[in-house]
């Protein structure tokens, strides 16, 4: 017998047992078992009417068991598939052999289940088809969540152009505010420094500097127009001194601003945790505050930080009109996407994030995201004075200029800084760009004073200062801050620095903190 005839043989005498079985003396073990499978089972004849289903099936096509028989289990498939799994029946009645396609079927209450069919074709003791045994495994669950994954793609893909829309709307805005303002108002300024020159040349030296006076003027306002942008963008008080700090001087900004009372409370003091956490913590609050305003209606609003249990929790409420609040994977309404950017920002630092809103009690956004690495600010010891370094000075005012080391990451600033300082009498005898510089430098000249920028690259002037006090503590440190906050300007007494100013230009009380530092190194007090 050949290999064909042979598997044409075994199929038939296959055929048979499972007839036998289905039909035969010893047919209850095996129709027990099929009534218990988990899995739907039914049994078609070669019409395709139905003469078996077991009670799984039942339940997959929505009808009693009775109702599946004959053209019922048929007539539970959905409209808009029966054509094709009819097709695939005739086609398979055709060949007389099986059948695989998935289908939905749906119940006299409209409710929709997806199934993967295989039929087993069933063949007679003459060969001839007799119909199918039948096995229907539900995908309800799987093609829900290839559908929720399908929606949360097309989700984020257009919360990111929605972003990137925002990301432009927002640079357009910040283009148009500083050509009308700052750009404008600086080129002024070159007229009237030409007018200056004009009086002085003519000998007019008052009417000089009565212009210079209203420049000086003009310029401090600018500087604090182009500090309010900057703030918007990246706080300094953020980097400097941490979460709570920013919090704090935004609900503040925010209450004067909007006349909405806003209520600060925190816990956290100056505790520092992962940098990209707390930037999230704070573009999480601008976000919430930005919409209590445009939207909530809301005369109060409460912001609480605090940590709960390692974690750091934030809290945001108001007692506004409210909203149908949705979460990520639901039918977010358009104007809802902010709610999709706030769950993603959170869930990129992994965390945590709620929203909970009705008509009744407001908005309240909930968000906790993991502490992780406590930042601590370093070690600083406290050697006492090197004499041979130091002298004896304090009889009276030294005889050589006091030597300064200038430290800032912007060129043009500490070219006009050196200026300054040289006119004043100091003798600046280096510059630096970064904090490491700046511990280099002290390290090989040993200057009385640092004049230093508290963010710059590489290494922070906290950092650089704190290192130095380590390493020479003679050597008296002033930091530069972009913020005029008076809690930022108040130094640690123990991060090796004995004074922060306001970068406003206000040369006059840069070089008198200076001299006050250096008078305080010489009488040996500590920074």
């Amino acid at each position: 017998m050949d290999r064909d005839a042979y598997d044409q043989s075994a199929t038939a005498e296959v055929d048979r047992a499972v007839m036998h079985a289905l039909t035969g003396p010893q047919a209850t073990p095996l129709w027990a078992l099929m009534d218990r499978a988990p899995v739907g089972v039914f049994v078609l004849d070669s019409g395709g009417e139905c003469t078996y289903v077991n009670e799984r099936a039942s339940e997959l096509a929505g009808l009693a068991a009775e109702q599946c028989l004959g053209e019922g289990i048929a007539s539970a498939l959905h409209p808009d598939d029966l054509v094709r799994v009819r097709s695939a029946w005739h086609a398979a009645a055709e060949r007389a052999e099986g059948w695989s396609t998935a289908f939905r079927f749906q119940d006299p209450h409209g409710s929709v289940r997806w199934v993967d069919g295989a039929g087993s074709a069933i063949h007679d003791a003459d060969g001839r088809l007799a119909g199918w045994l039948t096995i229907a495994v539900d995908l309800t669950e799987i093609r829900r969540t290839q559908q929720r994954l399908e929606n949360e793609r097309g989700e984020r893909a257009a919360l990111l152009v929605r972003m990137l829309h925002a990301a432009e709307h927002e640079r357009m805005l910040m283009a148009i505010e500083l050509h009308d303002g700052p750009i404008q108002h600086l080129a002024s300024f070159g007229y009237t420094l030409d007018r200056v020159s004009r009086r002085l040349i003519a000998g007019e030296v008052e009417k000089g500097i009565e212009l210079l006076h209203g420049v000086r003027g003009d310029l401090t306002r600018e500087v604090e127009t182009l500090r309010r942008m900057m703030a918007e963008l990246r706080p300094p008080v953020l980097d400097e001194r941490g979460l709570e700090a920013a919090l704090r001087e935004y609900s503040a900004d925010f209450e004067e601003r909007t006349r909405i009372r806003c209520t600060f409370l925190g816990s956290l003091g100056p505790l520092r945790f992962d940098a990209d956490a707390e930037t999230v913590l704070y573009r999480v609050t601008q976000e919430a505050l930005g919409n209590v305003h445009k939207h909530a209606e809301a005369k109060a609003v409460r912001i609480e930080l605090g940590e709960r249990q390692g974690l750091v929790a934030l809290a945001i409420s108001d007692d506004g009109v409210g909203f149908d609040a949705v979460t990520p994977g639901g039918d977010a309404p358009e104007d809802h996407y902010g709610l999709l950017s706030l769950h993603e920002r959170v869930d990129g630092v992994g965390g945590h994030a709620r929203v909970l809103s009705n008509s009744r009690f407001g908005t309240r956004v909930e968000v906790t995201v993991p502490q992780g690495r406590e930042i601590s600010p370093a070690p600083v010891l406290r050697p006492g004075p090197d004499e041979d370094a130091a002298g004896d000075q304090s009889a009276g005012a030294p005889t050589i200029p006091p030597r300064v080391v200038v430290v800032d990451d912007q060129e043009a600033v500490r070219r006009v800084l050196v200026a300054l300082l040289q006119d004043d009498g100091f003798d600046v005898v280096a510059e630096g760009a970064d904090g490491a510089q700046a511990i280099r430098l002290v390290d090989e000249l040993g200057p009385e004073l640092v004049l230093m920028d508290i963010r710059m690259p590489v290494m922070s002037g906290r950092l650089a200062a704190a290192k130095i006090a380590e390493r020479r503590p003679q050597t008296r440190v002033v930091l530069l801050s972009g913020s005029d906050d008076p809690e930022t300007l108040m130094p640690s007494p123990d991060d090796g620095v004995f004074d922060m100013v306001p970068k406003s230009g206000d040369a006059g009380r840069l070089c008198q903190t200076l001299r006050r530092a250096l008078k305080d190194g010489r009488a040996g007090g500590p920074p």
